[in-house]
């Protein structure tokens, strides 16, 4: 089953961790969808008025083989925006991941949580050993990331911010094994262009 993720704090990990289910990332900009959705969206950021333009023109792949959403209640937009998928399409099972916030701290509402996941896996839960593993996996993945984007801080960085983003984006729809492996060959790449002095700009300036 594809599960199509409204938010980008939604764990990746989580969804992995029912056996037979995978995440995949929807919340992405493209403002040539936006006009097709703006009776619909009017007053929503720009991300999720494409989310919902790629979902009402039918370009979102992820979209189309999605059995279900899944979005949070830490962003009002997103919110809306799973209210709107749930009204104007019955090809979902939509969900919103509640969250509770207080002061700095951020809770799952760990009880609903587990209902919804019992529902959807026919009450087989979490599979825990596959949980941890993908946990592991995706703790490596976002260290890479986190050292990836550090280096946008140097004086001559060797990667610009719109690439950067591209590789955030990647995050949310590749293989986690196969992304790992590309981040971990990217961070060599860019060192060496560091050691050497060469940055994103050919002639070596920001």
């Amino acid at each position: 089953h594809v599960v199509a993720m409204l938010d980008s704090n939604i764990p990746h990990e989580l969804i992995y961790g029912i056996n037979g289910f995978i995440p995949v990332g929807v919340c992405m900009g493209a403002g040539e969808v936006e006009v097709y959705v703006e009776e619909l969206t009017h007053g929503l950021s720009a991300p999720v008025r494409s989310m919902i333009g790629f979902l009402k023109t039918g370009m979102c792949v992820f979209f189309n083989l999605a059995d279900y959403v899944v979005g949070t209640n830490l962003c009002p937009d997103i919110v809306k925006a799973a209210e709107i998928i749930e009204t104007s399409s019955s090809d979902f099972n939509v969900f919103n991941l509640k969250f509770n916030v207080h002061q700095e701290n951020v809770a799952v509402d760990y009880n609903d949580l587990l209902k919804w996941i019992d529902n959807i896996s026919g009450n087989k839960g979490l599979d825990r050993e596959r949980f941890l593993e993908y946990c592991r996996l995706y703790s490596q993945i976002r260290n890479h990331y986190q050292k990836i984007t550090e280096l946008r801080a140097l004086p001559n960085p060797p990667i610009d911010g719109r690439n950067s983003l591209w590789a955030q984006q990647i995050f949310s729809v590749q293989e986690p094994v196969v992304l790992l492996e590309a981040l971990k060959a990217l961070y060599s790449e860019l060192l060496q262009h560091v050691e050497s002095g060469k940055g994103y700009n050919p002639e070596g300036k920001r």
